[in-house]
């Protein structure tokens, strides 16, 4: 890990990645759960709102954890500071014949940010659809929304991280250079990062 950077989590997710498009390709979900409840807990402790778009699952794993941690997960969802999305339902409503629908997705994200602000506070978001729909074969569905998601987040800055398995790529995949291309930092997704973040600038990663 010596051509990493480190720093502590709330730092990391606060003021060095505060306005970037932050990718993780992890290798396991322990990894992946870790790192998004030291997401979530920089963001409650900072008083934003912490936002996470992620599968059934990983959206099970991650309450459980957090309830571990002592947090009351009915309230922060009662008071919008900690918003869980489902990932599917998301894919299901933006996808038309295997195809993202522009219009669709426009008046979601009009009607997602509505939601996440409502509260008048900042908020960080965690995603997992483009992922998800890697998952599912719509390669250039999940390549279109993380184009659209780095042009949004380059005219609304704002800290974004998304997650991907390691195992839905292939060695020098075409896929994963593509999408490295549309984030600001990369991040380990082969040690935990609850407390601390091992993180590059993405213009020091070489791609295959």
């Amino acid at each position: 890990m010596n051509d990493w950077l480190i720093a502590n989590a709330e730092f990391f997710w606060g003021d060095i990645a505060g306005s970037d498009h932050v990718l993780q390709v992890y290798d396991n979900d322990g990894v992946f759960v870790d790192t998004v409840v030291g997401f979530v807990q920089a963001a409650l402790n900072a008083d934003e709102n912490a936002v996470v778009v992620a599968t059934e699952s990983h959206l099970n794993m991650l309450e459980r954890r957090l309830e571990s941690y002592g947090l009351n997960i009915d309230s922060l969802i009662s008071q919008s500071r900690f918003i869980p999305i489902n990932a599917d339902e998301i894919i299901g409503e933006i996808m038309e014949d295997d195809r993202i629908n522009e219009s669709h997705l426009s008046r979601l994200n009009s009607s997602f940010l509505q939601r996440v602000a409502r509260n008048n506070k900042k908020f960080r978001i965690c995603g997992e659809v483009a992922p998800a729909l890697l998952a599912q074969g719509y390669e250039e569905a999940a390549l279109l929304l993380e184009e659209l998601a780095e042009r949004h987040n380059d005219q609304n800055p704002g800290c974004v991280l998304c997650a991907y398995p390691r195992n839905i790529f292939r060695e020098n995949d075409e896929k994963l250079a593509r999408i490295y291309n549309t984030h600001s930092k990369l991040i380990s997704g082969s040690i935990k990062q609850l407390t601390h973040v091992f993180y590059k600038s993405m213009s020091k990663v070489a791609v295959a």
